[in-house]
């Protein structure tokens, strides 16, 4: 069999830094393993698929020159690619990459799954302050792709126990992408009075903090002619830690 040669798509553009992205190449001749040297930081090559996934953490025009490979047992084909970043606004450390698997409703964290429960005890998928402005990625996955959804609303709600009040509530948001590369950003303001009068049932001198029920409730404008214009469908209930922040609170 000779060896693998690549598909003629020779550049991938107008992606932008952040912004998620996946990227399949194919080839002929079974390659059994891929390879792609230089690609832009954040990103990875799947060594057995072939796909290129994840968020470019720098912009730039990225020449890979012969740095796309696929090989079988009789040799390697290799192909030049070409990838363009775009500079983006909103970074890293601004937000959190959260994804909702709409087939389980799993909440899970860069693909780890922190929903289980252990002990009896709900683990916390992330960790925020009193006060502070909690800024999530939303990305929703059936089977393993990103979904671009026509969303009539997104929101965060967080309980301290069943049956309370919620103590942070959150339906700020904003669509970025398409395709495959669509993420949704919410923001939550941890300042409602509900979460302070929670949080003063905690106090010890080691911290003060209690470990919320979240979900994410979402919207959908339905393209079901028989059935309802919207749909509302929530993910599976989550952790989510709050501490006292240890500063004034406005």
């Amino acid at each position: 069999m000779p060896a693998p040669v690549i598909s003629l798509t020779t550049s991938i553009l107008g992606w932008r830094q952040w912004e998620y992205w996946e990227f399949q190449p194919g080839a002929t001749n079974s390659p059994t393993s891929w390879a792609c040297a230089g690609l832009p930081p954040g990103m990875s090559i799947n060594a057995d698929t072939g796909k290129i996934s994840g968020a470019a953490t720098a912009p730039g025009v990225y020449e890979l020159t012969d740095a796309l490979k696929a090989t079988n047992g009789d040799g390697t084909g290799s192909m030049t690619i070409t990838i363009g970043i775009e500079s983006g606004a909103i970074q890293p450390t601004s937000g959190v990459d959260v994804f909702v698997d709409v087939v389980t409703g799993e909440v899970t964290l860069n693909g780890a799954a922190v929903t289980a429960l252990k002990d009896g005890e709900m683990k916390a998928l992330l960790a925020t302050k009193e006060g502070d402005d909690l800024l999530l990625y939303v990305r929703f996955v059936k089977n393993g792709v990103i979904l671009d959804l026509d969303l009539d609303s997104l929101a965060l709600w967080v309980k301290e126990l069943e049956p309370d009040r919620h103590v942070v509530i959150s339906d700020q948001f904003e669509k970025q992408g398409s395709g495959t590369g669509t993420y949704f950003i919410l923001h939550a303001k941890l300042d409602k009075t509900e979460l302070g009068t929670a949080l003063s049932g905690y106090e010890e001198d080691s911290g003060t903090s209690f470990l919320g029920l979240a979900e994410i409730e979402r919207v959908e404008v339905s393209a079901w002619a028989a059935g309802p214009d919207t749909m509302r469908i929530t993910s599976r209930t989550f952790g989510l830690k709050i501490d006292r922040d240890l500063g004034e609170v406005a």
